[in-house]
């Protein structure tokens, strides 16, 4: 029986016997935010327990993953030591149809190894790998970690994508991680749709990571909307490779980012005021950032509790 047939066959039971909310929505801070609302003191508005370390993988020094895993290790599991209300799950941020060696599977692996992370994160070899190929890896990280919640993260584009979440689900896991990398392909609208709905009809609860929360292109919704629409269970952003400095701008009700003269009030509340009301004059471009960064989850977050999923005319004009 072919993987979408199986999905069908199995939906209603599934549904069923579900432990998960999977009509629960949010977005999910990363570490920075965490830190950067007890430094300046922001106040902040998160949905849910879990929060994102995102470790980024540049490629030119590809070598040194696995030579600093230790000292990877360890700021992990400060983080977690930090701020243990959150259930810290790992986003290990790098370029689209990687490869990975032994050495670099073992690096996920090991990284994570830190005994206050409960669920520890599984990024394919490579999403072009085989079913079977899939099977034995999965096999072999739920075998070595049997204290802790394996998630299986994969790529929207991954090879026969419907059999491998029939896998994750008859394998006894109820969570997992999509990277998203925004709609720069063709494909890309169509491939993040299609996992997210296969997600749902399993009753798995589906993590996005790595969401540009600005636009791209000539997209002028929020690309954190994009995943929030196709039912996505809980979305977190991305870390830049680089940045400068740029003018503030807020989330606004619309989904898009507007200068923070030309923003509505927005839906948050900060100590009785809103989010106009508690910014204050500053010279501060690290505060400003913050600010920018904890707002926009905020503000999603509060959208998501009114969250209308546009027609498919105003859905298609936003994103085309």
């Amino acid at each position: 029986m072919c993987g979408v047939c199986e999905l069908k066959k199995m939906k209603e039971q599934t549904l069923k016997k579900l432990e998960l909310d999977i009509d629960e929505q949010s977005v999910m801070p990363l570490q920075r935010d965490l830190q950067n609302c007890r430094k300046f003191k922001i106040p902040a508005i998160f949905k849910g327990s879990n929060a994102i370390f995102v470790k980024k993988m540049a490629f030119p020094n590809r070598i040194n993953w696995t030579n600093n895993w230790k000292d990877d290790k360890s700021v992990i599991q400060k983080d977690c030591k930090d701020f243990p209300n959150f259930n810290f799950l790992v986003n290990f941020q790098y370029r689209k149809g990687v490869t990975f060696n032994s050495d670099e599977m073992e690096y996920f692996e090991r990284v994570q190894q830190v005994p206050e992370l409960n669920q520890i994160c599984m990024n394919e070899k490579n999403p072009r790998q085989t079913l079977s190929e899939f099977s034995d890896q999965l096999d072999g990280w739920i075998s070595r970690n049997s204290g802790k919640e394996v998630v299986p993260t994969l790529d929207p584009s991954t090879e026969d994508m419907a059999r491998k979440v029939l896998l994750i689900k008859n394998k006894g896991l109820q969570k997992c991680a999509v990277i998203f990398r925004g709609y720069r392909g063709s494909n890309d609208k169509a491939e993040l749709s299609r996992i997210l709905a296969t997600l749902r009809s399993l009753g798995i609860y589906s993590f996005v990571f790595g969401t540009f929360p600005k636009k791209h292109n000539k997209n002028e919704a929020s690309m954190l909307y994009a995943p929030l629409y196709h039912k996505a269970n809980a979305v977190s952003s991305w870390v830049a490779w680089s940045g400068r400095a740029t003018e503030m701008t807020l989330l606004c009700s619309n989904w898009t980012f507007n200068l923070v003269k030309d923003a509505d009030g927005g839906l948050s509340d900060y100590e009785g005021n809103t989010r106009k009301d508690f910014i204050t004059t500053t010279n501060s471009v690290s505060f400003n950032t913050a600010l920018s960064q904890i707002d926009t989850i905020n503000q999603a977050n509060e959208l998501t509790r009114r969250l209308n999923p546009l027609i498919k005319v105003q859905f298609e004009k936003l994103f085309s």
